[in-house]
This record gives structure tokens, sequence and C-alpha cells, in this order.
């Protein structure tokens, strides 16, 4: 009796919430709910040819569950709601193409999957959002990164650190981050900065890190050097990665991988494998 109450009481503050500010979603999320075989067949680029994309100098925005959630006016752990993440992110999705300036980054192991097949494994509360949102504002005929894919081993080493280690690269990350990158003897840039950003809620502090990363662009600019910014500071990496893409700056949002590079850990949210099931 307790978890029924439990139940429908999450149940009744999801129908409010997004009764509120997404009615489109909470009514296409409902009729999604009951689909067994609702799925997908999303094009995603393999790790080489991510890698080969950021060669050409395109940025990659990672799009999961918490962006989700903030795209429809909520907020998440790390990150209290914010109309400019909210803005920047709905943007990225909805001008998305093969030509844009980035690559986006959704879950492979998740959109072209069914509701029984999430259901099984106990994923379907947490990506049926996801896929509700790609059924109606996503560019279905977009090819997509993976955006676990700076979780997987040797991923980031292989794929993207050959073409990194030439450029002026600017790490945007929290503290904790940064010191355990500065102590990898593994970690090899010859042009390298750094800007600070807070554990939780980096928003609080964007003029500072804007600021900072601007200065730290203007210096390798100077020296003939091409700046990349590398980003994980949660949704506001998102942001920052489509600020500075518009602006002509080659920016990646890496997220948690960059805890993960040159080490011998993988990422511990992938629970399921790739392809239709």
């Amino acid at each position: 009796m307790i978890n029924a109450v439990s139940f429908l009481k999450k149940v009744a503050t999801f129908v409010l919430f997004h009764g509120k500010r997404n009615p489109q979603f909470l009514l296409h999320y409902s009729i999604n709910f009951l689909k067994k075989d609702f799925s997908f067949d999303v094009l995603f680029y393999s790790g080489p040819s991510l890698g080969r994309e950021i060669e050409k100098g395109r940025s990659l925005i990672r799009i999961g569950d918490g962006e989700i959630c903030m795209m429809n006016g909520g907020d998440v752990h790390y990150q209290h709601f914010e109309k400019e993440i909210q803005q920047a992110l709905l943007n990225s999705v909805w001008l998305y193409t093969d030509s844009s300036p980035y690559v986006i980054c959704i879950n492979e192991h998740v959109m072209n999957k069914t509701n029984t097949y999430l259901k099984k494994h106990n994923q379907f509360r947490c990506w049926l959002p996801m896929k509700t949102f790609y059924d109606l504002f996503f560019n279905k005929q977009a090819t997509y990164g993976d955006a676990s894919i700076f979780g997987y081993k040797n991923e980031f080493e292989n794929n993207v650190y050959p073409y990194l280690k030439k450029q002026g690269v600017i790490i945007v990350t929290k503290k904790k981050t940064i010191e355990s990158l500065q102590s990898n003897t593994r970690v090899i840039w010859k042009n390298i900065g750094y800007v600070y950003t807070p554990e939780k809620n980096a928003y609080d502090e964007i003029e500072r890190i804007r600021k900072e990363i601007d200065e730290l662009i203007q210096e390798k600019q100077r020296e003939s050097i091409k700046p990349v910014v590398i980003v994980s500071c949660g949704p506001a990496s998102k942001m920052l990665v489509y600020e500075y893409t518009q602006k002509g700056v080659q920016a990646i949002d890496v997220g948690i991988g960059l805890e993960l590079i040159f080490s011998e850990r993988e990422t511990p949210y992938i629970l399921l494998p790739k392809g239709k099931m």
C-alpha cells in the first residue's frame, strides 16, 4: 500500500510538472509509455569516425537524461535550472544536421532499444524521456555520436588524443579532476591551460569561467596555436560548447570521460549492449 501511494505521488508530480512546462512532451510520453516496441534506428558514428569528425574541427555536445530534464524546465542534482542553459540545449537540438559545426552525442545503448528490453534491464523510466524527446524534436536524418564514448577504455587515447596533442588544449572542469590530470604522467600536452569550475552548479560562476576561457584562447591565438576547449562541468558544459562553437572555437564536452582517460577504468554507466533487442 505504501509503495502504491508513493508511486501515485510520483506520477502526480510528473504530470503536474510537465503538464505546466511542456504539455506536448507529456502527451507523447504518455502514449510512448504504452508502446512495447517503441524504438528507433538512430545512425551513429563509430569511435574512429567520430574521431575523424573532431579532426575536421567539429565540436561535441553530449545530451543525456539530465539535459532532457533541463530542456523540460527541471533541475538536476549537479545543476539547478537555468534558462540560458535550456535555450542553448534546445537550439543545439533544433538546428542540428550532419553539416553542423558540432556533433550531438546521445546514448547509443538506449536509443535503438525497445521499451520491453529497457524494462527488463530496469532502464525504462530513466530513458523513456530521452526517447520521447528524440521522437519529438531531434533530427531523424542526422548522424549522432555515442554520449558514452569517452567512458570506453582507450577510445579517447586512440581516436581523439592524437589530434588534440597538436592543439592548444584548455581544460575546464573541477579542481579534483584537474589535479588528477596534472599528476598523470601519461597526459602529455605541450600547450595546456586550466579553468577551475565548482563541483556543482557551474553556472553560478559562468562569467568568471567565460572570462578565463577567453583569456586562454586569446593567449594561444597570439602564439598561432589552435585552441580547443575541453569541458566537463555538467549541463553548463553543453552551453559553453555551443557558445564557443558559434564563435569559431572548437569545444568538446567530455563529461565523466575526463576523469577516466589515461586510466584503466571505464564508465560505470554502460549498462546495456549495443544493437536493437
